[in-house]
This record gives structure tokens, sequence and C-alpha cells, in this order.
């Protein structure tokens, strides 16, 4: 018969299997513990502020000579359309009306044949000897019949009986005869064809052998080279900054002309000479009219401002005695300024412009003398934000 080991107890079989397991995870929860009680603490780092970094400009107070903007184009004051005033055959063309060509006053520019005019000249001149003639007859007669009629009669003599109306008539006839020649100097002078004044011919009209007729035919286009003119236009709103607009302190303003010629930038100084009293209905604009004076003048290396070249136009405006002229970009909004305070907090603050250019603008008195502005553009902005100046 086979004996039977005995079955383990229940304190004998806890002992065996399961203390063995709880012993190692209560070691292993007791190891955690210390393990994170005795875990050195993370070091603490101090908050960074991150402020928007910004450019400043410093503004100041200063004596300001404003400046009104334009463009336009060089123009002659005097242009001619010279024309034909006798008829005849062109027989003579000067080679400075060709066009670009240059002339003085009393220079000959053209020709018409002078036959028929010499002859009516010396007819003229017979019809005036015929006239003094009988003038002379008539006084002598007109002497003689007083002194016969003296010698005759006791009674007043008639004006018929003196001769007086024939006396009259032969007066009337020299005068007549004297106006005929003075007529047919002129028209023979005016077959030669002079110029009235320095100029440049820009247009020649006519050559020779062409039949010119009277006040029809057009001998040539010219213009003047004593003053370039400009009209320059500018806004109702920009008047303001001229002084006396239509008085005589507008004549004392300056004018720079700047215009591309001859592949550099020049500069001419023209003065204001009026501004045009209409306003154009298309444009709405006033135009101020500034003249240069000599201007094909190039003694001094100075250059030509010829007629047609495109000019822009820096006018000499009102003078201010104090006020702030900032960069166009311490401008925020329409009308607004970020000012920046000693403890570098930000004040948003409504300024009034007096002018605005493209890259400039003048404040009169929203500001005080060294204040700090902003000229970074920031995303948003509100009063008593913090920023960091940029040095």
């Amino acid at each position: 018969m086979t004996n039977n080991p005995s079955k383990p107890s229940a304190s004998e079989w806890f002992l065996k299997f399961a203390l063995p397991p709880l012993a190692i995870i209560v070691i292993a929860l007791l190891l955690a513990v210390l393990a994170l009680k005795f875990k050195p603490s993370p070091e603490k780092k101090e908050q960074i502020k991150r402020l928007p970094s910004i450019e400043v400009f410093y503004a100041s107070a200063q004596s300001i000579q404003i400046t009104v903007e334009s463009q336009g184009s060089a123009q002659p004051r005097t242009e001619t359309t010279l024309v034909a005033e006798v008829g005849g055959r062109v027989t003579y063309i000067s080679p400075s009306l060709y066009a670009g060509g240059r002339f003085k006053a009393g220079d000959v520019l053209a020709k018409i044949d002078p036959i028929d005019y010499q002859a009516a000249l010396a007819a003229a001149e017979a019809r005036l000897a015929d006239a003094e003639l009988v003038l002379e007859q008539e006084r002598a007669l007109a002497q003689q019949a007083e002194e016969d009629w003296k010698l005759i009669n006791d009674r007043e003599a008639t004006s018929l009986a003196l001769r007086a109306p024939q006396l009259k008539r032969a007066e009337a006839s020299y005068h007549s005869a004297v106006a005929a020649i003075e007529v047919a100097k002129r028209d023979l002078d005016r077959t030669t064809i002079k110029a009235p004044y320095d100029g440049i011919s820009r247009e020649k009209l006519i050559d020779i052998g062409q039949i010119a007729t009277p006040r029809t035919t057009a001998i040539g286009r010219i213009y003047g080279t004593d003053i370039a003119e400009v009209r320059l236009p500018i806004s109702l709103d920009e008047l303001a900054y001229l002084p006396d607009q239509y008085g005589e302190a507008l004549k004392t303003l300056k004018v720079e002309l700047h215009g591309d010629y001859a592949g550099k930038t020049e500069i001419w100084i023209a003065n204001v000479d009026r501004v045009e009293g209409v306003i154009d209905q298309r444009t709405r604009m006033a135009y101020v009219v500034a003249q240069v004076t000599d201007p094909y003048d190039q003694s001094n290396g100075k250059a030509p401002l010829p007629a047609g070249l495109f000019v822009r136009a820096y006018i000499e405006g009102q003078k201010l005695g104090n006020a702030f002229m900032l960069p166009r970009k311490a401008v925020k909004g329409k009308s607004s300024a970020y000012i920046v305070k000693e403890d570098n907090t930000i004040e948003i603050r409504p300024i009034e412009i007096y002018q605005a250019t493209e890259k400039t603008v003048v404040v009169l008195d929203e500001l005080e003398d060294g204040e700090r502005l902003c000229l970074t553009e920031l995303q948003y902005a509100v009063n008593g934000m913090e920023v960091a100046i940029k040095e």
C-alpha cells in the first residue's frame, strides 16, 4: 500500500507562494517613495519679458520752410506764328527759319519779291510831286485872288472868290499823297520779314517759290528765348502755403526746377510770377506760373532749359517759426502718433498735420521738444503698453 503525502496548509502555502511577490512589491514602492522624496528640486528660472522692439524719432521744434511740390513742362513765354503781310513770290528763306535755328531781333528770316512794291512806291512818289505842284500853284493863286479883291472891292470877300475850296482840295490831295508814300514804304518794307525778338524757330511753314497771300500765308512758328515759363498745378489746399497769393510778396518766392537733361539731373532757379486766377474745371487745380530768365544761357557751364522739358518743381512757401518736421512713418493711422514716455510706455496722441508729403509731415503744436515718437509699425498698440527701444 502506497503512502500519499499530505496537502500543505494555508499558512504554509502563503509563506511559500504569496509572500515573496508581495515583499518585492512593497520594497519597490518604498524605493519609489524614497526616490521621490530625495529627488533634487528643479532650478527656478527668472521670467523674461518679451517687449516689442521699436525705433524712435526725437521731435525737435525748429524754423521750417514749407515747400510745395509740383511738376510741369517748360514753355516759352512768347511764341509767334509769322504771317505774310503782303503778297508775292517768296525769294529767300533764312537758314535760321529752319526748325531749331536761332536768330537775333531784326535778323531777316524771309523775303518776298519786292518789284511790285518798289513800283508802287515810285508811283506814290510821282503823285506826291504832282500834289506838291498843285498845292503851290493854288497857294499862289489864292494869294493873288486876295490881293485883286482888295484892289477892286471894299466889302469882305467870299471863300470862293479867295479860292479857299480849291486850296483846301489841293492840301487834301497833298496829304493823301504823303500818306500813300508811307503805305508804299511800309508795304515795301514788309517784303522783308524780320525777327521781332531774339528766338528760335519751331517750324518753317513756307519755301522759296511759293506765293504768299497777305494775312493768310504762315511763314513759320518762332518763340522767344528771353523767358521760359512753367505752369505748376497745385491743389486748392496748397494755396494756403503760399503767402499773398495775388500780391507782390508772391514774386519773391523761389522755385527749384529739377530735370533730366543730357544724361544728368540739372537744377534751374526760377521765380514765381503769378497765380492764375482760374481753377481748372477738370482737375480742380490752381496753377502757379514760374519764370526762368534767359533759359538758354550756357555761361559758366550752365545747362539750357529747353522748351518742352519736363521738370519737377519745389516751390518756396511760408516760413513757420516753431514747428516739427517728422518722418512720414511717425504718423499712425490718419492722424495719430505713438509717444514713447520716460518709462518706455506708449501714449497714443492725436495730432493735427499742417502739411504732408510723401516722406515728411509738419506738425505745429501737438508735440513737445525732445519727445520720442515711435517709427516702427506695431501689430497693435494700447495706451500704457511697454516697449523696448532699439539703440
